[in-house]
C-alpha cells in the first residue's frame, strides 16, 4: 500500500514573522523573507525574497495584486494571479479573482475560484525535457 503524501499545514502563530494587521493598508510590494500573515489590505504584489517564504491571507484580508511564495493559504480575497511552487490551499468562504499556479493544492467546498488552475511542477517537469 503506497503512503500519500501529507498535505502541509498552515504555519502556527510562533512561525509568523510579519503580520499586517486588519487596520494595516499597504500601497506597494511586499518582499517577505519569512512568513507573512495578511489580516488587512495589500495593494501590490507580494513576492518571495527567500525560495521559502510563507504567506497566509486571513479571513479579512485583502490583496490586490499577485502573490508569488513557496506557500500561501487564502482564506480572504485576492485579486489577482497566484504562483506557488509549494502547497496552495484556498480555504471554505475564500475568494479568488486570477490564475493559480500550484505545486500541490486543496480547494476546499465553498471556496471560489475565477480563473484557470495549472499544476506548477508539470510546468517544471516540462521546462526540463
Amino acid at each position: 500500500m503506497s503512503k500519500s503524501p501529507q498535505t502541509p499545514r498552515s504555519p502556527g502563530p510562533g512561525e509568523v514573522t510579519s503580520t499586517i494587521g486588519a487596520q494595516d493598508r499597504v500601497r506597494g510590494d511586499l518582499h517577505v523573507g519569512g512568513c507573512v500573515r495578511i489580516d488587512g489590505v495589500i495593494r501590490g504584489n507580494v513576492d518571495h525574497l527567500d525560495p521559502h517564504a510563507t504567506a497566509i491571507v486571513g479571513p479579512r484580508g485583502h490583496v490586490s495584486g499577485s502573490i508569488r511564495v513557496r506557500n500561501v493559504w487564502i482564506e480572504g480575497q485576492v485579486v489577482g494571479d497566484v504562483r506557488a511552487d509549494g502547497h496552495v490551499e484556498i480555504a471554505p468562504g475564500a475568494v479568488v479573482k486570477g490564475d493559480i499556479a500550484y505545486g500541490t493544492l486543496r480547494l476546499s467546498a465553498g471556496a471560489e475560484v475565477n480563473g484557470q488552475l495549472r499544476c506548477a511542477r508539470a510546468e517544471m517537469r516540462a521546462d526540463e525535457s
